[in-house]
């Protein structure tokens, strides 16, 4: 069963959280 009950704003919130955390990788800490 998925977090948010939703399989589709899952995956959203999945793909969110990894374009996120690339754009973070290429900022840097700042």
């Amino acid at each position: 069963m998925s977090a948010t009950g939703l399989d589709v704003f899952d995956k959203t919130l999945q793909t969110t959280n990894i374009w996120l955390d690339e754009i973070m990788a290429e900022i840097g800490p700042d």
